[in-house]
Protein backbone atom coordinates (compact mmCIF):
# COMPACT_ATOMS: atom_id res chain seq x y z
CA UNK A 1 0.00 0.00 0.00
CA UNK A 2 2.90 2.35 0.76
CA UNK A 3 4.17 1.90 -2.81
CA UNK A 4 0.77 2.87 -4.13
CA UNK A 5 0.70 6.11 -2.12
CA UNK A 6 4.29 6.98 -3.02
CA UNK A 7 3.67 6.33 -6.68
CA UNK A 8 0.46 8.39 -6.57
CA UNK A 9 2.38 11.25 -4.96
CA UNK A 10 5.03 11.13 -7.69
CA UNK A 11 2.37 11.15 -10.43
CA UNK A 12 0.57 14.09 -8.83
CA UNK A 13 3.83 16.03 -8.50
CA UNK A 14 4.56 15.45 -12.17
CA UNK A 15 0.97 16.43 -12.95
CA UNK A 16 1.44 19.76 -11.23
CA UNK A 17 4.78 20.38 -12.94
CA UNK A 18 3.69 19.26 -16.41
CA UNK A 19 3.82 22.79 -17.70
CA UNK A 20 7.55 22.97 -17.18
CA UNK A 21 10.01 24.00 -14.50
CA UNK A 22 9.23 27.14 -12.64
CA UNK A 23 11.68 29.97 -12.68
CA UNK A 24 11.76 33.30 -10.89
CA UNK A 25 10.97 35.10 -14.13
CA UNK A 26 7.76 33.11 -14.53
CA UNK A 27 6.46 33.65 -11.00
CA UNK A 28 4.84 37.05 -11.70
CA UNK A 29 3.00 35.62 -14.70
CA UNK A 30 1.87 32.63 -12.64
CA UNK A 31 0.61 34.93 -9.89
CA UNK A 32 -1.24 37.14 -12.38
CA UNK A 33 -2.71 34.05 -14.04
CA UNK A 34 -3.99 32.73 -10.68
CA UNK A 35 -5.53 36.10 -9.74
CA UNK A 36 -7.29 36.38 -13.12
CA UNK A 37 -8.59 32.81 -12.81
CA UNK A 38 -10.04 33.51 -9.35
CA UNK A 39 -11.52 36.83 -10.45
CA UNK A 40 -13.18 35.25 -13.50
CA UNK A 41 -14.35 32.07 -11.77
CA UNK A 42 -16.02 33.91 -8.88
CA UNK A 43 -18.81 35.56 -10.96
CA UNK A 44 -19.46 32.29 -12.80
CA UNK A 45 -19.75 30.36 -9.53
CA UNK A 46 -21.94 33.06 -7.99
CA UNK A 47 -24.20 33.14 -11.06
CA UNK A 48 -24.62 29.36 -10.98
CA UNK A 49 -25.33 29.45 -7.25
CA UNK A 50 -27.90 32.23 -7.66
CA UNK A 51 -29.52 30.35 -10.55
CA UNK A 52 -29.79 27.21 -8.44
CA UNK A 53 -31.32 29.30 -5.65
CA UNK A 54 -34.06 30.69 -7.93
CA UNK A 55 -34.73 27.24 -9.37
CA UNK A 56 -34.96 25.82 -5.85
CA UNK A 57 -37.73 28.30 -4.96
CA UNK A 58 -39.74 27.24 -8.00
CA UNK A 59 -39.31 23.49 -7.49
CA UNK A 60 -39.73 23.66 -3.73
CA UNK A 61 -43.20 25.12 -4.23
CA UNK A 62 -44.23 21.83 -5.90
CA UNK A 63 -42.09 19.73 -3.56
CA UNK A 64 -39.59 18.70 -6.26
CA UNK A 65 -36.30 20.41 -5.20
CA UNK A 66 -34.42 17.11 -5.47
CA UNK A 67 -34.62 17.44 -9.26
CA UNK A 68 -31.81 20.02 -9.01
CA UNK A 69 -29.42 17.54 -7.38
CA UNK A 70 -30.55 14.75 -9.70
CA UNK A 71 -29.87 16.81 -12.80
CA UNK A 72 -26.57 18.11 -11.43
CA UNK A 73 -25.20 14.72 -10.33
CA UNK A 74 -26.29 12.95 -13.53
CA UNK A 75 -24.81 15.69 -15.72
CA UNK A 76 -21.47 15.65 -13.88
CA UNK A 77 -21.26 11.84 -14.06
CA UNK A 78 -22.08 11.84 -17.76
CA UNK A 79 -19.51 14.57 -18.52
CA UNK A 80 -16.82 12.69 -16.58
CA UNK A 81 -17.64 9.48 -18.45
CA UNK A 82 -17.66 11.03 -21.93
CA UNK A 83 -14.53 13.13 -21.62
CA UNK A 84 -12.70 10.82 -19.22
CA UNK A 85 -12.18 7.96 -21.63
CA UNK A 86 -9.50 9.71 -23.67
CA UNK A 87 -7.69 10.78 -20.51
CA UNK A 88 -7.81 7.19 -19.19
CA UNK A 89 -6.35 5.83 -22.42
CA UNK A 90 -3.55 8.40 -22.47
CA UNK A 91 -2.71 8.12 -18.77
CA UNK A 92 -2.86 4.31 -18.49
CA UNK A 93 -1.15 3.34 -21.73
CA UNK A 94 0.39 6.17 -23.72
CA UNK A 95 2.16 8.37 -21.16
CA UNK A 96 5.95 8.43 -21.32
CA UNK A 97 6.40 7.02 -17.81
CA UNK A 98 4.93 3.59 -18.68
CA UNK A 99 8.18 2.17 -20.12
CA UNK A 100 10.06 3.26 -16.98
CA UNK A 101 7.53 1.73 -14.59
CA UNK A 102 7.33 -1.76 -16.06
CA UNK A 103 10.84 -2.92 -14.90
CA UNK A 104 10.25 -1.66 -11.33
CA UNK A 105 9.08 -4.01 -8.52
CA UNK A 106 5.51 -2.78 -8.70
CA UNK A 107 2.31 -4.75 -9.06
CA UNK A 108 -0.08 -3.92 -11.93
CA UNK A 109 -2.75 -2.85 -9.46
CA UNK A 110 -0.35 -0.39 -7.84
CA UNK A 111 0.56 1.26 -11.14
CA UNK A 112 -2.94 1.39 -12.56
CA UNK A 113 -4.37 2.42 -9.16
CA UNK A 114 -1.97 5.36 -8.92
CA UNK A 115 -2.75 6.39 -12.48
CA UNK A 116 -6.46 6.12 -11.68
CA UNK A 117 -5.91 8.52 -8.77
CA UNK A 118 -4.33 11.07 -11.13
CA UNK A 119 -7.30 10.88 -13.51
CA UNK A 120 -9.65 11.18 -10.54
CA UNK A 121 -7.79 14.23 -9.24
CA UNK A 122 -8.15 16.01 -12.57
CA UNK A 123 -11.84 15.16 -12.77
CA UNK A 124 -12.27 16.79 -9.36
CA UNK A 125 -11.19 20.05 -11.01
CA UNK A 126 -13.82 19.55 -13.71
CA UNK A 127 -16.43 18.58 -11.12
CA UNK A 128 -15.61 21.63 -9.01
CA UNK A 129 -17.12 24.05 -11.54
CA UNK A 130 -20.62 22.56 -11.34
CA UNK A 131 -20.83 20.64 -8.09
CA UNK A 132 -19.51 23.12 -5.53
CA UNK A 133 -21.90 26.04 -6.29
CA UNK A 134 -24.77 23.56 -6.68
CA UNK A 135 -24.20 21.86 -3.32
CA UNK A 136 -23.64 25.10 -1.40
CA UNK A 137 -26.63 26.89 -2.91
CA UNK A 138 -28.96 23.91 -2.43
CA UNK A 139 -27.79 23.48 1.16
CA UNK A 140 -28.31 27.17 1.93
CA UNK A 141 -31.80 27.31 0.40
CA UNK A 142 -32.89 24.12 2.14
CA UNK A 143 -31.41 25.23 5.51
CA UNK A 144 -29.47 21.96 5.59
CA UNK A 145 -27.54 20.85 8.64
CA UNK A 146 -24.02 19.54 9.09
CA UNK A 147 -24.90 16.03 7.90
CA UNK A 148 -25.94 17.38 4.50
CA UNK A 149 -22.52 18.98 3.97
CA UNK A 150 -20.74 15.82 5.14
CA UNK A 151 -22.77 13.82 2.63
CA UNK A 152 -22.03 16.48 0.02
CA UNK A 153 -18.28 16.12 0.56
CA UNK A 154 -18.54 12.32 0.31
CA UNK A 155 -20.55 12.51 -2.92
CA UNK A 156 -18.15 15.09 -4.37
CA UNK A 157 -15.19 12.77 -3.74
CA UNK A 158 -16.86 9.56 -4.91
CA UNK A 159 -19.24 10.54 -7.73
CA UNK A 160 -16.57 10.49 -10.52
CA UNK A 161 -15.25 7.04 -9.51
CA UNK A 162 -17.86 4.87 -11.27
CA UNK A 163 -17.71 6.81 -14.59
CA UNK A 164 -13.90 6.57 -14.62
CA UNK A 165 -14.03 2.87 -13.72
CA UNK A 166 -16.37 2.28 -16.68
CA UNK A 167 -13.92 4.14 -18.94
CA UNK A 168 -11.09 2.00 -17.51
CA UNK A 169 -13.00 -1.25 -18.14
CA UNK A 170 -13.35 -0.35 -21.81
CA UNK A 171 -9.69 0.61 -22.18
CA UNK A 172 -8.27 -2.42 -20.32
CA UNK A 173 -10.39 -5.01 -22.13
CA UNK A 174 -9.76 -3.54 -25.57
CA UNK A 175 -6.01 -3.26 -24.97
CA UNK A 176 -5.77 -6.82 -23.66
CA UNK A 177 -7.67 -8.65 -26.36
CA UNK A 178 -6.79 -6.63 -29.47
CA UNK A 179 -3.61 -5.27 -31.01
CA UNK A 180 -5.19 -1.95 -31.88
CA UNK A 181 -3.14 -0.38 -29.09
CA UNK A 182 -0.11 -0.45 -31.39
CA UNK A 183 -2.02 1.94 -33.65
CA UNK A 184 -2.00 4.60 -30.95
CA UNK A 185 -3.80 7.47 -32.60
CA UNK A 186 -6.39 5.21 -34.20
CA UNK A 187 -7.12 3.53 -30.88
CA UNK A 188 -7.37 6.81 -28.97
CA UNK A 189 -9.66 8.29 -31.59
CA UNK A 190 -11.94 5.24 -31.67
CA UNK A 191 -12.07 5.14 -27.88
CA UNK A 192 -12.94 8.81 -27.56
CA UNK A 193 -15.56 8.63 -30.32
CA UNK A 194 -17.03 5.57 -28.61
CA UNK A 195 -17.43 7.53 -25.37
CA UNK A 196 -19.01 10.46 -27.18
CA UNK A 197 -21.28 8.06 -29.07
CA UNK A 198 -22.50 6.52 -25.82
CA UNK A 199 -23.16 9.98 -24.38
CA UNK A 200 -25.16 11.06 -27.42
CA UNK A 201 -26.93 7.68 -27.46
CA UNK A 202 -28.00 8.13 -23.86
CA UNK A 203 -29.43 11.53 -24.77
CA UNK A 204 -31.37 10.02 -27.69
CA UNK A 205 -32.70 7.17 -25.55
CA UNK A 206 -33.65 9.57 -22.78
CA UNK A 207 -35.52 11.83 -25.19
CA UNK A 208 -37.16 8.83 -26.83
CA UNK A 209 -38.22 7.40 -23.46
CA UNK A 210 -39.62 10.72 -22.36
CA UNK A 211 -41.51 11.19 -25.61
CA UNK A 212 -43.02 7.69 -25.73
CA UNK A 213 -43.60 6.83 -22.10
CA UNK A 214 -43.77 10.22 -20.36
CA UNK A 215 -46.58 12.25 -21.86
CA UNK A 216 -47.07 15.84 -20.78
CA UNK A 217 -50.05 14.85 -18.61
CA UNK A 218 -48.03 12.12 -16.88
CA UNK A 219 -45.12 14.49 -16.26
CA UNK A 220 -47.52 17.06 -14.76
CA UNK A 221 -49.06 14.36 -12.54
CA UNK A 222 -45.62 13.32 -11.27
CA UNK A 223 -44.73 16.90 -10.45
CA UNK A 224 -48.01 17.40 -8.65
CA UNK A 225 -47.36 14.34 -6.48
CA UNK A 226 -44.51 16.20 -4.78
CA UNK A 227 -42.13 14.36 -2.44
CA UNK A 228 -39.35 14.53 -5.09
CA UNK A 229 -41.16 11.92 -7.19
CA UNK A 230 -39.52 13.16 -10.38
CA UNK A 231 -35.97 12.44 -9.17
CA UNK A 232 -36.01 8.87 -10.49
CA UNK A 233 -36.84 10.08 -14.01
CA UNK A 234 -33.95 12.58 -14.10
CA UNK A 235 -31.37 10.12 -12.75
CA UNK A 236 -32.06 7.72 -15.64
CA UNK A 237 -29.39 9.72 -17.50
CA UNK A 238 -26.83 8.12 -15.18
CA UNK A 239 -28.59 5.59 -12.86
CA UNK A 240 -25.72 5.18 -10.39
CA UNK A 241 -26.32 8.72 -9.10
CA UNK A 242 -29.82 7.84 -7.84
CA UNK A 243 -28.65 6.60 -4.41
CA UNK A 244 -26.50 9.71 -3.92
CA UNK A 245 -29.40 12.06 -4.72
CA UNK A 246 -31.79 10.27 -2.36
CA UNK A 247 -29.20 10.41 0.41
CA UNK A 248 -28.66 14.15 -0.11
CA UNK A 249 -32.37 15.02 -0.02
CA UNK A 250 -32.90 12.98 3.18
CA UNK A 251 -29.75 13.80 5.20
CA UNK A 252 -31.44 13.84 8.61
CA UNK A 253 -33.37 10.61 8.13
CA UNK A 254 -32.27 7.01 8.58
CA UNK A 255 -33.17 6.29 4.96
CA UNK A 256 -30.67 8.97 3.93
CA UNK A 257 -27.89 7.06 5.69
CA UNK A 258 -29.05 3.81 4.08
CA UNK A 259 -28.95 5.34 0.61
CA UNK A 260 -25.50 6.82 1.25
CA UNK A 261 -24.18 3.44 2.38
CA UNK A 262 -25.70 1.80 -0.71
CA UNK A 263 -24.03 4.39 -2.93
CA UNK A 264 -20.66 3.79 -1.26
CA UNK A 265 -21.04 0.00 -1.47
CA UNK A 266 -21.84 0.15 -5.19
CA UNK A 267 -18.90 2.51 -5.76
CA UNK A 268 -16.56 0.26 -3.75
CA UNK A 269 -17.75 -2.77 -5.71
CA UNK A 270 -16.92 -1.08 -9.02
CA UNK A 271 -13.51 -0.02 -7.67
CA UNK A 272 -12.83 -3.58 -6.44
CA UNK A 273 -13.65 -5.11 -9.82
CA UNK A 274 -11.40 -2.50 -11.44
CA UNK A 275 -8.45 -3.48 -9.21
CA UNK A 276 -8.94 -7.20 -9.93
CA UNK A 277 -9.28 -6.58 -13.66
CA UNK A 278 -6.22 -4.33 -13.69
CA UNK A 279 -4.14 -6.85 -11.74
CA UNK A 280 -4.91 -9.60 -14.23
CA UNK A 281 -4.92 -7.75 -17.55
CA UNK A 282 -2.97 -4.49 -17.35
CA UNK A 283 0.56 -5.83 -17.91
CA UNK A 284 -0.64 -8.08 -20.74
CA UNK A 285 -2.10 -5.09 -22.52
CA UNK A 286 0.64 -2.56 -21.88
CA UNK A 287 3.73 -4.66 -22.72
CA UNK A 288 4.93 -3.83 -26.21
CA UNK A 289 2.78 -0.72 -26.38
CA UNK A 290 5.75 1.38 -27.49
CA UNK A 291 6.06 -0.68 -30.66
CA UNK A 292 4.37 0.74 -33.73
CA UNK A 293 3.79 -0.77 -37.17
CA UNK A 294 5.32 1.01 -40.11
CA UNK A 295 4.59 1.02 -43.79
CA UNK A 296 7.19 1.71 -46.42
CA UNK A 297 6.49 2.61 -49.98
CA UNK A 298 9.07 3.38 -52.62
CA UNK A 299 8.06 6.39 -54.67
CA UNK A 300 9.06 6.94 -58.26
CA UNK A 301 10.30 10.34 -59.36
CA UNK A 302 6.89 11.18 -60.86
CA UNK A 303 5.03 10.11 -57.70
CA UNK A 304 7.40 12.16 -55.56
CA UNK A 305 6.87 15.24 -57.73
CA UNK A 306 3.09 14.88 -57.33
CA UNK A 307 3.47 15.09 -53.53
CA UNK A 308 5.04 18.53 -53.84
CA UNK A 309 2.68 21.47 -54.26
CA UNK A 310 3.58 25.14 -54.37
CA UNK A 311 1.15 27.41 -52.47
CA UNK A 312 1.09 30.49 -50.26
CA UNK A 313 2.71 30.32 -46.83
CA UNK A 314 -0.56 31.07 -45.02
CA UNK A 315 -2.43 28.34 -46.91
CA UNK A 316 0.34 25.79 -46.26
CA UNK A 317 0.56 26.68 -42.57
CA UNK A 318 -3.23 26.53 -42.21
CA UNK A 319 -3.33 23.09 -43.84
CA UNK A 320 -0.55 21.98 -41.49
CA UNK A 321 -2.59 23.12 -38.47
CA UNK A 322 -5.69 21.29 -39.66
CA UNK A 323 -3.77 18.10 -40.46
CA UNK A 324 -2.25 17.99 -36.98
CA UNK A 325 -5.63 18.59 -35.32
CA UNK A 326 -7.40 15.98 -37.44
CA UNK A 327 -4.67 13.34 -37.12
CA UNK A 328 -4.10 13.65 -33.36
CA UNK A 329 -6.96 12.11 -31.38
CA UNK A 330 -6.80 14.50 -28.40
CA UNK A 331 -6.88 17.52 -30.69
CA UNK A 332 -9.56 15.98 -32.90
CA UNK A 333 -11.90 15.43 -29.96
CA UNK A 334 -11.28 18.64 -28.02
CA UNK A 335 -10.70 21.12 -30.86
CA UNK A 336 -12.69 19.77 -33.82
CA UNK A 337 -15.46 17.33 -32.95
CA UNK A 338 -16.72 19.44 -30.03
CA UNK A 339 -18.01 21.92 -32.63
CA UNK A 340 -20.31 19.21 -34.00
CA UNK A 341 -21.42 17.51 -30.76
CA UNK A 342 -23.83 19.98 -29.18
CA UNK A 343 -26.28 20.14 -32.17
CA UNK A 344 -26.82 16.39 -31.84
CA UNK A 345 -28.54 16.97 -28.51
CA UNK A 346 -31.14 19.15 -30.25
CA UNK A 347 -32.09 16.57 -32.87
CA UNK A 348 -34.48 14.61 -30.59
CA UNK A 349 -36.12 17.92 -29.65
CA UNK A 350 -36.54 18.92 -33.31
CA UNK A 351 -38.23 15.66 -34.23
CA UNK A 352 -40.04 14.91 -30.98
CA UNK A 353 -43.76 15.19 -31.76
CA UNK A 354 -44.41 16.29 -28.19
CA UNK A 355 -42.82 18.90 -26.02
CA UNK A 356 -40.44 21.45 -27.51
CA UNK A 357 -40.62 19.88 -30.94
CA UNK A 358 -43.96 21.66 -31.49
CA UNK A 359 -42.17 25.00 -31.54
CA UNK A 360 -41.00 24.39 -35.09
CA UNK A 361 -44.62 24.50 -36.31
CA UNK A 362 -45.06 28.15 -35.49
CA UNK A 363 -43.76 31.31 -37.11
CA UNK A 364 -42.59 33.97 -34.69
CA UNK A 365 -43.50 37.58 -35.50
CA UNK A 366 -40.88 39.88 -34.03
CA UNK A 367 -40.92 43.68 -33.96
CA UNK A 368 -37.93 45.92 -33.25
CA UNK A 369 -38.45 45.95 -29.48
CA UNK A 370 -38.90 42.17 -29.20
CA UNK A 371 -35.83 41.71 -31.38
CA UNK A 372 -33.91 43.88 -28.90
CA UNK A 373 -34.57 41.22 -26.26
CA UNK A 374 -34.21 38.10 -28.43
CA UNK A 375 -30.96 39.21 -30.10
CA UNK A 376 -28.84 39.60 -26.92
CA UNK A 377 -30.28 36.37 -25.49
CA UNK A 378 -29.40 34.50 -28.70
CA UNK A 379 -25.96 36.12 -28.61
CA UNK A 380 -25.49 34.88 -25.05
CA UNK A 381 -26.31 31.32 -26.09
CA UNK A 382 -23.92 31.58 -29.05
CA UNK A 383 -21.14 32.92 -26.83
CA UNK A 384 -21.61 29.98 -24.46
CA UNK A 385 -21.25 27.60 -27.40
CA UNK A 386 -18.32 29.56 -28.87
CA UNK A 387 -16.30 29.72 -25.68
CA UNK A 388 -16.95 26.02 -25.02
CA UNK A 389 -15.48 25.23 -28.46
CA UNK A 390 -12.55 27.68 -28.40
CA UNK A 391 -9.86 25.06 -27.78
CA UNK A 392 -8.27 25.36 -31.23
CA UNK A 393 -7.13 28.96 -30.66
CA UNK A 394 -6.68 28.79 -26.86
CA UNK A 395 -4.13 25.94 -27.15
CA UNK A 396 -2.54 26.80 -30.51
CA UNK A 397 0.89 27.61 -29.05
CA UNK A 398 0.77 24.91 -26.37
CA UNK A 399 0.10 22.21 -28.97
CA UNK A 400 3.56 22.81 -30.43
CA UNK A 401 5.04 21.46 -27.20
CA UNK A 402 8.78 20.92 -27.14
CA UNK A 403 8.82 21.15 -30.94
CA UNK A 404 8.15 24.87 -30.77
CA UNK A 405 11.73 25.51 -31.92
CA UNK A 406 10.68 24.33 -35.39
CA UNK A 407 8.40 27.38 -35.69
CA UNK A 408 11.45 29.59 -35.28
CA UNK A 409 13.24 28.09 -38.28
CA UNK A 410 10.53 27.98 -40.92
CA UNK A 411 10.56 30.85 -43.48
CA UNK A 412 7.47 32.59 -42.15
CA UNK A 413 7.21 35.59 -39.82
CA UNK A 414 6.05 35.07 -36.25
CA UNK A 415 3.12 37.44 -36.84
CA UNK A 416 1.85 35.37 -39.77
CA UNK A 417 2.23 32.15 -37.81
CA UNK A 418 0.25 33.54 -34.87
CA UNK A 419 -2.50 34.93 -37.09
CA UNK A 420 -2.76 31.70 -39.07
CA UNK A 421 -3.11 29.71 -35.85
CA UNK A 422 -5.87 32.10 -34.80
CA UNK A 423 -7.50 31.70 -38.22
CA UNK A 424 -7.65 27.92 -37.81
CA UNK A 425 -9.59 28.40 -34.57
CA UNK A 426 -11.88 30.99 -36.17
CA UNK A 427 -12.76 28.63 -39.02
CA UNK A 428 -13.53 25.68 -36.75
CA UNK A 429 -15.52 27.62 -34.17
CA UNK A 430 -17.53 29.39 -36.88
CA UNK A 431 -19.09 26.00 -37.64
CA UNK A 432 -20.87 26.23 -34.29
CA UNK A 433 -22.33 29.62 -35.18
CA UNK A 434 -23.64 28.37 -38.52
CA UNK A 435 -25.24 25.34 -36.87
CA UNK A 436 -26.85 27.47 -34.17
CA UNK A 437 -28.39 29.85 -36.70
CA UNK A 438 -29.70 26.93 -38.79
CA UNK A 439 -31.24 25.24 -35.72
CA UNK A 440 -32.79 28.54 -34.59
CA UNK A 441 -34.25 29.03 -38.05
CA UNK A 442 -35.74 25.51 -38.11
CA UNK A 443 -37.10 25.51 -34.55
CA UNK A 444 -38.49 29.03 -34.34
CA UNK A 445 -38.75 30.22 -37.97
CA UNK A 446 -37.16 33.55 -37.06
CA UNK A 447 -37.19 36.42 -39.56
CA UNK A 448 -34.29 36.38 -42.01
CA UNK A 449 -33.13 39.82 -40.84
CA UNK A 450 -32.79 38.65 -37.24
CA UNK A 451 -30.98 35.48 -38.33
CA UNK A 452 -28.47 37.54 -40.34
CA UNK A 453 -27.83 39.84 -37.38
CA UNK A 454 -27.38 36.80 -35.12
CA UNK A 455 -24.86 35.30 -37.57
CA UNK A 456 -22.85 38.54 -37.78
CA UNK A 457 -22.68 38.88 -33.99
CA UNK A 458 -21.75 35.22 -33.72
CA UNK A 459 -18.83 35.62 -36.12
CA UNK A 460 -17.65 38.73 -34.27
CA UNK A 461 -17.80 36.72 -31.05
CA UNK A 462 -15.75 33.94 -32.66
CA UNK A 463 -13.06 36.37 -33.80
CA UNK A 464 -12.80 38.09 -30.40
CA UNK A 465 -12.78 34.79 -28.49
CA UNK A 466 -10.10 33.31 -30.78
CA UNK A 467 -7.87 36.39 -30.47
CA UNK A 468 -8.26 36.42 -26.67
CA UNK A 469 -7.47 32.71 -26.54
CA UNK A 470 -4.29 32.86 -28.59
CA UNK A 471 -3.13 35.98 -26.71
CA UNK A 472 -3.50 34.10 -23.42
CA UNK A 473 -1.70 31.06 -24.82
CA UNK A 474 1.14 33.28 -26.03
CA UNK A 475 1.70 34.58 -22.50
CA UNK A 476 1.11 31.28 -20.65
CA UNK A 477 2.09 28.46 -23.03
CA UNK A 478 1.97 24.88 -21.71
CA UNK A 479 4.86 23.36 -23.65
CA UNK A 480 6.13 20.55 -21.43
CA UNK A 481 3.58 17.74 -21.55
CA UNK A 482 3.82 13.96 -21.70
CA UNK A 483 0.90 13.43 -24.07
CA UNK A 484 -1.31 15.58 -26.27
CA UNK A 485 -4.24 15.27 -23.87
CA UNK A 486 -2.45 17.48 -21.34
CA UNK A 487 -1.87 20.16 -23.99
CA UNK A 488 -5.61 20.65 -24.51
CA UNK A 489 -7.70 19.00 -21.75
CA UNK A 490 -5.41 19.97 -18.87
CA UNK A 491 -4.59 23.41 -20.23
CA UNK A 492 -5.97 26.12 -17.97
CA UNK A 493 -5.58 28.68 -20.77
CA UNK A 494 -8.79 27.34 -22.29
CA UNK A 495 -10.61 27.77 -18.98
CA UNK A 496 -9.20 31.28 -18.56
CA UNK A 497 -10.39 32.22 -22.05
CA UNK A 498 -13.84 30.83 -21.30
CA UNK A 499 -14.11 32.77 -18.06
CA UNK A 500 -12.94 36.07 -19.55
CA UNK A 501 -15.23 35.83 -22.57
CA UNK A 502 -18.14 34.78 -20.34
CA UNK A 503 -17.61 37.80 -18.08
CA UNK A 504 -17.44 40.21 -21.04
CA UNK A 505 -20.49 38.68 -22.75
CA UNK A 506 -22.53 38.68 -19.53
CA UNK A 507 -21.71 42.36 -18.92
CA UNK A 508 -22.62 43.59 -22.42
CA UNK A 509 -25.82 41.50 -22.52
CA UNK A 510 -26.86 42.84 -19.10
CA UNK A 511 -26.31 46.43 -20.26
CA UNK A 512 -28.23 45.94 -23.52
CA UNK A 513 -31.23 44.36 -21.79
CA UNK A 514 -31.13 46.88 -18.92
CA UNK A 515 -31.24 49.81 -21.37
CA UNK A 516 -34.18 48.24 -23.20
CA UNK A 517 -32.63 48.84 -26.62
CA UNK A 518 -34.35 47.91 -29.85
CA UNK A 519 -33.03 45.25 -32.23
CA UNK A 520 -30.84 47.54 -34.33
CA UNK A 521 -29.49 49.51 -31.37
CA UNK A 522 -28.69 46.25 -29.54
CA UNK A 523 -26.96 44.91 -32.64
CA UNK A 524 -24.92 48.10 -33.01
CA UNK A 525 -23.81 48.14 -29.38
CA UNK A 526 -22.76 44.47 -29.28
CA UNK A 527 -21.10 44.64 -32.70
CA UNK A 528 -19.18 47.81 -31.80
CA UNK A 529 -18.00 46.34 -28.48
CA UNK A 530 -16.70 43.12 -30.00
CA UNK A 531 -15.30 44.92 -33.01
CA UNK A 532 -13.23 47.16 -30.75
CA UNK A 533 -12.08 44.18 -28.64
CA UNK A 534 -11.04 42.24 -31.76
CA UNK A 535 -9.16 45.20 -33.27
CA UNK A 536 -7.41 46.01 -29.99
CA UNK A 537 -6.15 42.45 -29.50
CA UNK A 538 -5.29 42.14 -33.20
CA UNK A 539 -3.00 45.19 -33.05
CA UNK A 540 -1.56 44.01 -29.71
CA UNK A 541 -0.69 40.62 -31.21
CA UNK A 542 0.65 42.25 -34.38
CA UNK A 543 3.03 44.48 -32.43
CA UNK A 544 4.04 42.70 -29.23
CA UNK A 545 2.88 39.16 -30.08
CA UNK A 546 5.91 38.45 -32.27
CA UNK A 547 8.26 39.56 -29.48
CA UNK A 548 6.48 37.32 -26.97
CA UNK A 549 6.58 34.40 -29.40
CA UNK A 550 10.31 34.83 -30.03
CA UNK A 551 11.04 34.86 -26.28
CA UNK A 552 9.27 31.55 -25.61
CA UNK A 553 11.72 28.72 -24.96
Amino acid sequence: MSKFFKLTWVFLKNFGQSSGKKSKSKLPKTLIFSIIMLACFAPLAISLGVGVGHLYDILASIKQPGVILAAGFSTVALIVFIFGILMVINTFYFSKDVEYLLPLPLRPSQIIGAKFAVVLFYEYLTELIIMLPLLISFGYKSSAGVIYYIYGLIVFLTLPIIPIVLDSFLAIIIMRFTNIGKHKERFKTIGALFGLGIGVGIQFLNQSFTGKHMSQDKIIDMFQQGNNSFVGVVTKIFPFSDFAVKAMINPEKAMGLVYMLLFLVVTAAFAGVFVVLGEGLYFKGVIGISEAPSQRKKLSAEEFDKTIEVSSSIKSYLIKEFRIMFRTSAYLINCVIMNFIWPLFFIPVLFNPEGFGDLKKYTVNIDNQAGGLILPIAFGVMMFIIMSNSGAASTAISREGENLFVCKYIPMSYRKQIMTKALSGIILTSISVVMFVVIAAVMFKLPITLLILMAILGFLGVIATSFIGIFIDLNFPKLHWENEQKAVKQNMNLMLNMLITAAVAALIIFIVIKLGLGMWAAFGMIAATYGVISLAIYFTISTSGAKIFSSIE
